[in-house]
């Protein structure tokens, strides 16, 4: 009667074990590799959706007739406007849009902005990322985005000015 392995059943028991750890090892490796992907992804779509929702409550929530839209070139607008929406928790903040440097910036203001800007004013400036284009399109009371980035990457959206619809 047999009480203990033989030298050849533990060489095969290691082999399978060492073949067993090395596939859970590439696995291993695989889904970290993905993780790091999707999560690089995850952070850059969020970063689009936080854009988009800041631009458009500003401009959805803006006030009749605060839009002052001025055209620098052909990829290129500097926006102020009046706006009910805040980032900074202002009442009624003025806002600008405009590219300097390839950086699209953000500026919200409690006092009225006014192109080009003189540096007296007191605000904030949020860098909202490197933009190629930075456009802005408006009929009535509704305006056309278009954002293009350095990375050829492209958001075109429509928002209409809520204001204009609440009647007191």
């Amino acid at each position: 009667m047999k009480k203990a392995f033989t030298l050849l059943e533990m060489l095969i028991a290691v082999s399978l074990l060492s073949i067993i750890i090395i596939f859970l090892y590439n696995t291993y490796a695989s889904l970290q590799s993905s993780n790091n992907f999707y999560g690089k992804e995850l952070s850059s779509a969020s970063h689009e959706q936080k854009l988009r929702k800041t631009i458009y409550l500003d401009f959805a929530l803006s006030m009749p007739d605060s839009v002052k839209l001025t055209h620098i070139d052909k990829g290129s607008d500097v926006v102020i406007l009046q706006s009910s929406h805040s980032v900074h928790r202002r009442i009624m903040p003025y806002i600008a849009y405009m590219i300097k440097d390839g950086q699209l910036l953000r500026i919200e203001s409690s006092q009225e902005l006014f192109y080009p800007l003189s540096g007296t004013e007191e605000m904030v400036i949020d860098d909202l990322g490197e933009m190629k284009s930075f456009r802005i399109f408006e009929k009535e009371s509704a305006f056309l985005v278009h954002l293009e980035q350095n990375d050829k990457k492209m958001m075109l959206f429509r928002t209409n000015r809520l204001n204009d619809v609440i009647d007191f």
